[in-house]
């Protein structure tokens, strides 16, 4: 079962040179689902297993487009709660024509953010694996409450927020998954190894930041584990 931000990315290859105030054709503009814990929807059903998302979704263009890409990538909907005020958030992705670098411009205006009432208690405790993200920051304490009281594992994957909340999501987790960035201003730290320490005294769950081309670092008991990224 997940639980989180439910976006509908358009990408963009951007040109070479861009002109301020004029128009230009772009090679490659998709549209496709997004947000962290979709993508790990998306990503979970389309390896096979039995997925499932909690998320409000409305009936404008937008929600159609959220509710085609959960069908297309296999995504149980039995756990969407239908809203007709509810409008997924919306992210433009500019994507480097050389580099591959993604600057990311997002909305969440109409989005309809879960609360505790909205967690179905008995998905929890029939499943294999709860996964969250730190946007649905209320949903995301009850999921994890509820995986931890019953030996359910779980997966957090998380970006940003008030550094309070975020705490208490990385004490509950069993597994807990930032981007350098964000870690850093967690902790106040500036190298990986530094940053997991810092995190480790918060939680016990088995921590990775990751840091784009340059890898991911895992904290285990070894000591830190570094793993290079893939080029692609």
């Amino acid at each position: 079962m997940v639980t989180g931000l439910v976006v509908v990315d358009v990408l963009v290859q951007l040109p070479e040179a861009v002109t301020p105030n004029d128009k230009h054709e772009v090679r490659s503009l998709n549209i496709t689902g997004g947000g962290p814990a979709a993508n790990a929807s998306a990503t979970l059903a389309s390896l096979g297993w039995k997925t499932a998302h909690v998320a409000r979704i409305g009936h404008d263009t937008v929600s159609r487009i959220a509710r085609a890409e959960m069908e297309r990538c296999g995504i149980g909907r039995e756990l969407l709660i239908d809203d007709p005020d509810a409008r997924p958030g919306v992210a433009v992705v500019q994507i480097h024509p050389s580099t591959g670098e993604r600057t990311v411009f997002y909305n969440l205006t109409g989005y309809r953010f879960l609360r505790r009432a909205d967690i179905p208690a008995d998905a929890i405790r029939t499943a294999k694996l709860v996964l969250v993200d730190g946007y649905e920051a209320e949903a995301a304490l009850a999921v994890l409450e509820s995986a931890a009281t019953h030996g359910i594992p779980s997966v957090l994957d998380i970006e940003a927020g008030e550094p309070e909340t975020l705490l208490k999501l990385l004490a509950l987790a069993g597994h807990a998954i930032l981007p350098i960035e964000g870690a850093r201003r967690l902790t106040g730290e500036h190298r990986p190894a530094e940053v997991l320490r810092q995190l480790a005294r918060h939680t016990r769950a088995q921590l990775i930041v990751t840091d784009g081309t340059e890898g991911s670092w895992a904290l285990t008991p070894g000591g830190i584990h570094h793993q290079p990224a893939l080029p692609v």
